[in-house]
């Protein structure tokens, strides 16, 4: 992992319990520490056995003498990957392409991880990403002498793609991907790959939290509730928020009450601030920050609508958890969210960046209760036979050649004890 516990990215954590729950000892390792120390109350157990790199510069340099006169061979196999994984990037240093430049700086503190892993016995090594983790997994693989798998999402594969993807991907005891969108345009882009080596795993969610309200969100008969929309995205331009605030302004015109609450952050928490508390979107907008996972359970059970305006996405767990919640959900017909979100069954599908066709799909939804309760019905529905974040942890387990047994045991017993040592990296 880049940065552990961070709360935009719960599915890291989910992953890792859901993995653990097939048997499957994991040791949490992260490149740094997150910047703010915002995460989940499950997070805070992980954290505390998490290992980070030391960033000790004598203690780094006297364990890479150590390991390069102990282990030559493995130090220079490991050391050459810093010219050959990222060749294109030696000469830029735009954000996500300057990946060359961090292995080399990272590279000697990976060595003082490796020797730590080695002394608990790690046998595989899984990134999280195929970027910046998915470079240092293959370094420590190369010094531990052992496996190493991959998962790609969207970013880093598409935004940011490391220059040797498909050496990744063919080098991996196994690759797997979050959607069949995913899938088929790195099948489509690498036609040399077999598509066996790609795999789709489908992300899940904790199905006994995230659950509809035990009453009815229509409220007390005769009374006028005013709906509640909800949006959980990080604060970014892929998520689209400027097109919430506009679909936000044009129900606000035509005179459809509602309150939109927002939640999460980033770079563009101040714009949005601003657009939040200028006419007509005052009272109606509100930024509520970063919010802990139970907060948002609580959240989704009490809200009407739950709102998703991306222009780009691999597989969004926030649309997952809406759904779960007995959520109508509305979102962006692009990439991975047509797999979750059926037009007309479970939400409604809209063209990215058209907060027209945004706003009517709401209109459509507030005006008639009896069908969004339907909607909601289907909505729960459609995740619980294969949304399930215990799926995800049978299926990246049984991919482990020691894992297939444990996950087979797991699935009618729940583990007491690990048996074997994943680095989730």
């Amino acid at each position: 992992m880049t940065a552990f516990p961070v709360i935009s990215e719960t599915f890291i954590l989910r992953e890792i319990e859901s993995v653990e729950g097939q048997g499957v000892g994991v040791v949490p390792v992260s490149l740094r520490h997150p910047w703010k120390r915002v995460g989940h109350e499950d997070a805070e157990r992980y954290a505390r056995r998490t290992l980070y790199p030391s960033f000790n510069l004598a203690r780094a340099a006297l364990v890479n003498l150590r390991f390069l006169f102990s282990s030559p061979r493995r130090y220079l196999y490991a050391a050459a990957y810093i010219l050959t994984g990222h060749p294109k990037s030696w000469f830029c240093i735009r954000r996500g392409r300057s990946a060359a430049w961090k292995t080399l700086l990272l590279f000697p503190f990976l060595v003082e991880l490796a020797t730590r892993l080695s002394a608990l016995s790690v046998r595989h090594c899984h990134a999280t990403s195929v970027a910046i983790s998915g470079t240092a997994t293959i370094i420590l693989t190369r010094l531990l002498g052992g496996t190493y798998s991959m998962t790609g999402r969207h970013s880093d594969l598409w935004s940011y793609p490391p220059d040797d993807l498909q050496r990744r991907i063919t080098q991996a005891l196994f690759f797997t991907t979050v959607s069949e969108d995913n899938r088929a345009r790195i099948l489509a882009r690498l036609p040399s790959l077999h598509p066996s080596a790609v795999r789709l795993v489908r992300e899940g969610v904790r199905l006994d939290r995230f659950h509809p309200p035990e009453k009815s969100r229509a409220g007390a008969p005769g009374r006028v509730e005013v709906p509640i929309l909800v949006t959980v995205a990080r604060l970014v331009p892929a998520k689209g928020h400027d097109v919430i605030v506009a679909a936000a302004r044009l129900l606000a015109h035509e005179g459809i009450g509602f309150r939109w609450l927002i939640v999460g952050d980033g770079p563009l928490r101040s714009a949005l601030g601003r657009a939040a508390r200028t006419p007509p979107l005052d009272g109606r907008l509100c930024l509520l920050g970063p919010m802990t996972q139970q907060d948002i359970q609580v959240l989704l059970r009490a809200a009407t609508l739950f709102v998703l305006a991306s222009r780009s996405e691999g597989l969004p767990v926030a649309l997952i958890e809406a759904l779960a919640s007995g959520l109508p959900c509305v979102a962006t017909r692009v990439s991975g969210i047509p797999e979750i979100v059926r037009d007309g069954v479970n939400g409604l599908l809209v063209p990215a960046d058209n907060p027209s066709s945004l706003a009517e799909a709401i209109v459509r939804l507030l005006s008639d209760p009896g069908w969004r309760d339907r909607v909601a019905l289907a909505a729960r529905s459609s995740v619980e036979r294969d949304r399930d974040v215990r799926l995800q942890g049978h299926a990246m387990a049984t991919l482990l050649p020691w894992g297939g047994s444990m996950a087979r045991h797991a699935m009618k017993n729940p583990p007491t004890a690990s048996s074997s040592s994943v680095i989730s990296e």
